[in-house]
């Protein structure tokens, strides 16, 4: 966003985040990017009772929590309303995938009135040790694009 002059904002939230690890992103990373990044330190049950966000004001929201069945059904309920364009599930496990506490896909599954594609990504940018094939992996992201995105770009003239 700095690079290209965009006006935006991010939030991040994590109940594991510390002081000491944004310190040292500073120390890495470009000081202009952490004047657009708001930190909050919470689940995302307690910020979603923190923060006060319009709905369709949010244009990507990516999910990477608590992957239990009900914390993911809570990160829907609360964000479903509240993104403009993008909504991404990281974790999504095919059925053939079974683990234990990885319950995306029991949410994600139910989802309707939304366009979905699942991106297969893992081990893909670089090289895979495993040498698994496209067909083996039985994971990846979901990215649930908003009903109204059409609609939304006309009025806003995108």
């Amino acid at each position: 966003m700095t690079e290209l002059g965009i006006n935006g904002t991010c939030t991040t939230i994590d109940p594991a985040l510390e002081q000491p690890q944004v310190e040292g992103l500073t120390k890495i990373f470009p000081k202009e990017w952490f004047e657009k990044i708001k930190f909050v330190k919470a689940t995302s049950q307690d910020a979603a009772k923190q923060l006060e966000i319009p709905d369709n004001s949010v244009e990507l929201v990516y999910i990477d929590g608590d992957h239990r069945q009900e914390a993911v059904q809570h990160d829907w309920d609360w964000l479903k309303d509240k993104f403009s364009k993008y909504l991404i599930f990281d974790d999504y496990h095919f059925p053939t995938k079974q683990h234990k506490d990885m319950e995306i896909s029991s949410v994600v599954d139910q989802i309707t009135g939304y366009e979905l594609e699942c991106l297969i990504m893992d081990r893909r940018i670089y090289f895979d040790d495993r040498r698994y094939t496209d067909d083996q992996i039985d994971y990846g992201q979901v990215i649930v694009t908003n009903k109204n995105l059409d609609l939304i770009s006309e009025l806003c003239d995108w």
